[in-house]
């Protein structure tokens, strides 16, 4: 006989977890399908309460979740987030002018931001004082987090899904699973994509993570380039993780630019994942249906500061106004909710 559970996260990001999390503290049992992550591996990502915005219904829903996505994280990960500042950065003509749009915007809802000097062409704006996620601390705790939540950890993702009776069931390494609801979260549910028939609204993008001692301290604890979307982040024993869509040779290249323009670079770890990129740069977002488990794409960097306000709408307790946020976020028509750049990804 299956496992049975009342929903089924399949991820192995922080928003994930925090989801899985969410749910089981309403009542719920839940389970966790998702690759292990030791905390000396990389982290494949940056978590940051802010990124490359540029709709004001997205910074509002942000900014009306940030109080309860650090709660979340704080009641099962204490100390997993700091105070710090997020360097944008864009090369091209387009993104120089949407930093001006995304500082306006930000400081209307709050934050506080200015401009960086300019650096080979390159513009650049600082955002203070953000919720930056840990991720090290996160995967170290997981295991003993879940345990205590009474979420079970099943295991890898699995490779591939039955939808039937508006139920979900997949193999695991100790059984079958039934859930009544299943939620593909993020990148790491990659090779799961083309059973949702999105081929039309995602693509699965080369990207590779590298992890380095720079010569010279980095001035900031994460970057972003709104153009590539390349990211950088600081950790505390100094070591820096560079994130870039591409080629490895891509991302060599983008992280010389940023840490040795001038030097050799000392590369401790590598490796190589898919992202799930969404052509209008807006999050891809569905609930569960009865013939299709629910997914949610393209939330980074901020995906883990929206986890309670996601959970209230898988669970239809959100407010209209953000119930219908999410619903203009579905695979539908998506009218006006393209972020910066968007429909640029599948020309390059």
């Amino acid at each position: 006989m299956p496992q049975r559970f009342d929903f089924a996260i399949l991820g192995a990001s922080p928003f994930a977890a925090l989801v899985a999390l969410g749910l089981a503290e309403t009542g719920l049992k839940v389970c966790v399908a998702g690759p292990s992550r030791s905390p000396m591996q990389l982290m494949r990502g940056l978590d940051v309460a802010a990124g490359a915005i540029t709709r004001p219904e997205t910074w509002q829903v942000l900014q009306a979740s940030l109080r309860d996505g650090e709660s979340l994280i704080s009641r099962h990960f204490p100390q997993a987030v700091q105070r710090e500042a997020l360097a944008l950065s864009a090369r091209s003509a387009g993104g120089r002018d949407a930093l001006g749009h995304i500082r306006h915007m930000a400081g209307a809802f709050g934050v506080t931001t200015e401009p960086l000097p300019k650096r080979n062409g390159e513009a650049a704006i600082l955002m203070r004082g953000l919720g930056r996620l840990d991720r090290r601390k996160i995967y170290r705790d997981l295991p003993k987090v879940f345990a205590a939540a009474g979420v079970e950890l099943i295991g890898a993702i699995p490779e591939q899904l039955e939808i039937s009776g508006g139920e979900t069931t997949f193999e695991t390494e100790t059984g079958p699973v039934r859930a009544h609801s299943a939620v593909l979260a993020g990148n790491a549910t990659a090779p799961l994509v083309g059973m949702l028939g999105l081929d039309h609204r995602v693509e699965c993008v080369e990207t590779w993570a590298l992890l380095t001692r720079p010569a010279a301290p980095v001035r900031w604890g994460c970057a972003l380039d709104i153009d590539d979307g390349a990211s950088l982040q600081r950790f505390d024993n100094g070591q820096v993780e560079v994130a870039c869509p591409g080629k490895r040779a891509d991302a060599f290249e983008r992280l010389a630019s940023l840490l040795a323009p001038d030097g050799e670079i000392d590369v401790i770890g590598m490796a190589e994942y898919r992202t799930v990129r969404v052509p209008d740069r807006a999050p891809l977002i569905n609930p569960p249906q009865a013939r299709s488990p629910g997914f949610a794409f393209g939330l980074e960097p901020y995906g883990a500061f929206l986890a309670p306000v996601f959970v209230a709408y898988l669970l239809g307790k959100t407010d209209a106004g953000t119930a219908a946020f999410f619903a203009g976020l579905g695979p539908g028509k998506r009218e006006g909710v393209a972020e910066y750049g968007g429909n640029r990804v599948l020309a390059k």
